[in-house]
Protein backbone atom coordinates (compact mmCIF):
# COMPACT_ATOMS: atom_id res chain seq x y z
CA UNK A 1 0.00 0.00 0.00
CA UNK A 2 1.23 3.09 -1.07
CA UNK A 3 1.70 6.46 1.42
CA UNK A 4 -1.07 8.59 -0.99
CA UNK A 5 -3.54 5.51 -0.38
CA UNK A 6 -2.94 5.48 3.21
CA UNK A 7 -3.51 9.30 3.24
CA UNK A 8 -6.95 8.75 1.60
CA UNK A 9 -7.91 6.14 4.28
CA UNK A 10 -6.81 8.09 7.22
CA UNK A 11 -8.93 11.10 5.71
CA UNK A 12 -12.13 9.18 5.06
CA UNK A 13 -12.16 7.75 8.61
CA UNK A 14 -11.81 11.09 9.94
CA UNK A 15 -14.46 12.39 8.00
CA UNK A 16 -16.62 9.77 8.96
CA UNK A 17 -15.94 9.94 12.36
CA UNK A 18 -16.58 13.53 12.44
CA UNK A 19 -19.95 12.57 10.34
CA UNK A 20 -21.22 10.12 13.64
CA UNK A 21 -20.36 12.43 16.50
CA UNK A 22 -22.37 15.25 14.57
CA UNK A 23 -25.25 12.66 14.24
CA UNK A 24 -25.06 11.40 17.81
CA UNK A 25 -25.13 15.18 19.07
CA UNK A 26 -28.17 16.14 17.22
CA UNK A 27 -30.27 13.23 17.31
CA UNK A 28 -31.42 13.07 20.59
CA UNK A 29 -33.12 16.94 20.69
CA UNK A 30 -34.78 15.26 17.54
CA UNK A 31 -35.80 12.10 19.26
CA UNK A 32 -37.17 14.55 22.19
CA UNK A 33 -39.04 16.88 19.59
CA UNK A 34 -40.49 13.96 18.01
CA UNK A 35 -42.27 12.09 21.24
CA UNK A 36 -43.25 15.23 22.30
CA UNK A 37 -45.19 16.39 19.07
CA UNK A 38 -47.12 13.47 19.30
CA UNK A 39 -47.81 13.27 23.26
CA UNK A 40 -51.70 13.57 24.43
CA UNK A 41 -52.63 16.38 26.31
CA UNK A 42 -52.82 15.75 30.55
CA UNK A 43 -55.65 16.19 32.66
CA UNK A 44 -53.84 19.86 33.61
CA UNK A 45 -53.89 20.88 30.06
CA UNK A 46 -56.17 21.61 27.42
CA UNK A 47 -55.99 21.55 23.58
CA UNK A 48 -58.58 24.39 23.29
CA UNK A 49 -56.78 27.61 22.19
CA UNK A 50 -56.47 30.40 24.94
CA UNK A 51 -58.84 33.51 24.54
CA UNK A 52 -56.91 36.56 24.33
CA UNK A 53 -59.38 38.04 27.19
CA UNK A 54 -58.75 35.37 29.86
CA UNK A 55 -55.18 35.68 29.00
CA UNK A 56 -52.99 36.93 31.76
CA UNK A 57 -49.00 38.26 30.98
CA UNK A 58 -47.57 37.58 34.33
CA UNK A 59 -44.63 40.47 33.11
CA UNK A 60 -47.07 42.65 33.01
CA UNK A 61 -47.52 45.59 36.23
CA UNK A 62 -51.11 44.60 36.22
CA UNK A 63 -50.52 40.90 36.55
CA UNK A 64 -51.36 39.02 39.83
CA UNK A 65 -47.39 37.87 39.90
CA UNK A 66 -46.33 41.88 39.99
CA UNK A 67 -49.14 42.94 42.10
CA UNK A 68 -49.63 41.02 44.99
CA UNK A 69 -52.80 42.84 46.25
CA UNK A 70 -54.80 41.83 42.95
CA UNK A 71 -56.65 38.75 43.51
CA UNK A 72 -56.87 35.78 41.30
CA UNK A 73 -60.71 33.98 40.75
CA UNK A 74 -59.78 29.81 41.56
CA UNK A 75 -61.81 29.59 37.97
CA UNK A 76 -60.17 31.64 35.80
CA UNK A 77 -56.61 33.07 35.02
CA UNK A 78 -58.39 36.79 34.90
CA UNK A 79 -57.10 38.95 38.19
CA UNK A 80 -60.65 40.60 40.13
CA UNK A 81 -60.50 44.11 40.82
CA UNK A 82 -61.69 45.10 43.83
CA UNK A 83 -62.76 48.39 44.13
CA UNK A 84 -63.52 50.31 47.39
CA UNK A 85 -67.45 51.78 46.67
CA UNK A 86 -67.23 55.36 47.50
CA UNK A 87 -68.25 57.26 50.55
CA UNK A 88 -71.13 59.58 50.64
CA UNK A 89 -71.62 61.76 53.43
CA UNK A 90 -75.51 62.04 54.92
CA UNK A 91 -76.85 65.28 54.67
CA UNK A 92 -79.21 65.86 57.11
CA UNK A 93 -82.06 67.96 56.26
CA UNK A 94 -84.54 69.44 58.92
CA UNK A 95 -87.69 67.97 58.83
CA UNK A 96 -91.18 68.89 60.68
CA UNK A 97 -89.76 67.04 63.96
CA UNK A 98 -86.73 69.10 64.26
CA UNK A 99 -88.90 71.97 63.93
CA UNK A 100 -88.84 74.67 67.14
CA UNK A 101 -91.74 74.48 69.20
CA UNK A 102 -93.66 77.08 69.66
CA UNK A 103 -93.42 79.44 72.74
CA UNK A 104 -95.52 79.28 75.55
CA UNK A 105 -98.73 81.70 75.55
CA UNK A 106 -98.48 84.54 77.94
CA UNK A 107 -101.53 83.95 79.31
CA UNK A 108 -104.00 81.20 79.23
CA UNK A 109 -107.89 82.41 77.99
CA UNK A 110 -109.01 81.91 81.39
CA UNK A 111 -106.84 84.28 83.22
CA UNK A 112 -106.95 86.72 80.14
CA UNK A 113 -107.60 90.48 81.22
CA UNK A 114 -106.50 90.37 84.48
CA UNK A 115 -103.00 91.10 84.43
CA UNK A 116 -101.92 93.85 81.44
CA UNK A 117 -99.11 95.84 80.47
CA UNK A 118 -99.06 98.04 83.81
CA UNK A 119 -99.71 95.22 86.31
CA UNK A 120 -102.84 93.60 87.71
CA UNK A 121 -106.28 95.15 86.92
CA UNK A 122 -107.63 96.29 90.10
CA UNK A 123 -111.25 96.85 88.38
CA UNK A 124 -110.39 93.17 86.93
CA UNK A 125 -110.06 91.94 90.15
CA UNK A 126 -112.91 93.42 91.50
CA UNK A 127 -115.41 92.41 89.00
CA UNK A 128 -113.76 88.35 89.34
CA UNK A 129 -114.12 88.31 93.32
CA UNK A 130 -118.20 89.10 92.98
CA UNK A 131 -118.68 87.34 89.82
CA UNK A 132 -121.12 84.72 90.10
CA UNK A 133 -119.12 82.68 88.19
CA UNK A 134 -115.95 82.72 89.81
CA UNK A 135 -115.61 78.98 90.52
CA UNK A 136 -116.93 78.32 86.82
CA UNK A 137 -113.88 80.44 85.84
CA UNK A 138 -111.26 78.25 88.04
CA UNK A 139 -112.43 75.21 86.69
CA UNK A 140 -111.99 76.62 82.96
CA UNK A 141 -108.50 77.40 84.00
CA UNK A 142 -107.88 73.87 85.37
CA UNK A 143 -108.37 72.68 82.04
CA UNK A 144 -106.76 74.92 80.40
CA UNK A 145 -103.40 74.27 82.69
CA UNK A 146 -103.18 70.96 81.76
CA UNK A 147 -101.92 71.85 78.15
CA UNK A 148 -98.99 73.94 79.34
CA UNK A 149 -95.91 72.63 81.70
CA UNK A 150 -95.41 75.68 83.23
CA UNK A 151 -99.00 76.08 84.31
CA UNK A 152 -98.79 72.33 85.60
CA UNK A 153 -95.93 72.61 87.91
CA UNK A 154 -97.45 75.93 89.42
CA UNK A 155 -100.70 74.43 90.51
CA UNK A 156 -99.19 71.45 91.72
CA UNK A 157 -96.43 73.64 93.95
CA UNK A 158 -99.10 75.57 95.11
CA UNK A 159 -101.60 72.97 96.02
CA UNK A 160 -99.01 71.14 98.27
CA UNK A 161 -98.72 74.22 99.78
CA UNK A 162 -102.39 74.94 100.04
CA UNK A 163 -102.54 71.22 101.77
CA UNK A 164 -100.21 72.28 104.24
CA UNK A 165 -101.81 75.35 105.40
CA UNK A 166 -105.44 73.38 106.00
CA UNK A 167 -103.68 71.16 108.39
CA UNK A 168 -102.40 74.36 110.61
CA UNK A 169 -106.21 75.63 110.53
CA UNK A 170 -108.87 73.45 111.35
CA UNK A 171 -112.12 72.97 109.53
CA UNK A 172 -110.37 75.31 106.05
CA UNK A 173 -110.64 73.28 103.18
CA UNK A 174 -109.22 73.84 99.64
CA UNK A 175 -112.28 72.99 97.29
CA UNK A 176 -110.74 74.59 94.10
CA UNK A 177 -107.27 75.76 92.61
CA UNK A 178 -105.67 76.13 89.45
CA UNK A 179 -102.65 78.13 88.27
CA UNK A 180 -102.03 79.50 84.88
CA UNK A 181 -99.38 81.32 83.62
CA UNK A 182 -99.22 84.36 85.66
CA UNK A 183 -102.13 84.36 88.16
CA UNK A 184 -103.59 81.70 90.33
CA UNK A 185 -107.27 81.32 91.45
CA UNK A 186 -109.14 78.86 94.28
CA UNK A 187 -112.22 78.68 96.01
CA UNK A 188 -112.34 77.51 99.60
CA UNK A 189 -114.98 76.46 102.46
CA UNK A 190 -113.92 77.95 105.73
CA UNK A 191 -115.95 77.52 109.29
CA UNK A 192 -115.37 81.65 109.57
CA UNK A 193 -113.55 84.50 108.09
CA UNK A 194 -111.50 84.53 111.06
CA UNK A 195 -110.28 81.04 110.14
CA UNK A 196 -110.31 81.88 106.50
CA UNK A 197 -107.56 84.61 107.02
CA UNK A 198 -105.32 82.55 109.26
CA UNK A 199 -105.29 80.15 106.78
CA UNK A 200 -104.33 82.82 104.04
CA UNK A 201 -101.53 83.85 106.37
CA UNK A 202 -100.20 79.96 106.83
CA UNK A 203 -100.14 79.67 103.25
CA UNK A 204 -97.92 82.81 102.20
CA UNK A 205 -95.79 81.90 105.06
CA UNK A 206 -94.59 78.86 103.28
CA UNK A 207 -90.94 79.35 101.63
CA UNK A 208 -92.29 77.51 98.61
CA UNK A 209 -94.87 79.67 97.37
CA UNK A 210 -94.24 82.25 94.95
CA UNK A 211 -97.07 84.50 95.90
CA UNK A 212 -96.75 88.51 94.46
CA UNK A 213 -100.37 89.86 94.55
CA UNK A 214 -103.08 89.07 96.98
CA UNK A 215 -107.05 89.05 96.71
CA UNK A 216 -109.89 87.65 98.57
CA UNK A 217 -113.65 87.72 98.85
CA UNK A 218 -116.45 86.31 99.28
CA UNK A 219 -119.83 85.02 98.14
CA UNK A 220 -122.84 84.19 99.39
CA UNK A 221 -123.73 80.61 97.82
CA UNK A 222 -127.47 79.72 96.74
CA UNK A 223 -127.79 77.38 99.66
CA UNK A 224 -126.63 79.96 102.06
CA UNK A 225 -122.79 79.06 102.65
CA UNK A 226 -120.31 81.16 102.28
CA UNK A 227 -117.82 80.51 99.66
CA UNK A 228 -114.42 82.09 100.21
CA UNK A 229 -112.06 83.10 96.93
CA UNK A 230 -108.75 83.54 96.80
CA UNK A 231 -106.65 85.51 94.20
CA UNK A 232 -102.55 85.72 93.72
CA UNK A 233 -100.32 86.67 91.07
CA UNK A 234 -97.26 84.49 90.36
CA UNK A 235 -95.41 86.33 87.52
CA UNK A 236 -92.35 88.35 88.91
CA UNK A 237 -91.98 90.45 85.91
CA UNK A 238 -95.54 92.19 86.46
CA UNK A 239 -93.81 95.32 88.82
CA UNK A 240 -97.42 96.78 89.66
CA UNK A 241 -99.23 95.17 92.17
CA UNK A 242 -102.04 96.81 91.23
CA UNK A 243 -103.47 99.60 89.03
CA UNK A 244 -106.52 101.45 88.82
CA UNK A 245 -107.50 100.86 85.22
CA UNK A 246 -109.53 98.55 83.89
CA UNK A 247 -108.15 95.57 82.13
Amino acid sequence: MTSSTKRNLIFIGIVVAVGLALFWWRAPTHLETAFSSHESPGPAESSLPVSASTATNIDSPESPASNPSVPISPRMNTPVIVTKAAVVPTVRTASDTDAVPPSPPAQLPAEAGLVTAGGISMKAIQTLMKDDDFDSRVERLSEQSLQEPLAIDLTALHASAAADASQNVTGVEVKRMACGMQVCMATLSAPSLDAFQKWIAWFMSNPSVHVRSVSTGTSTLGDGSTEYRFFFSTDSSVKRAFTGSGG
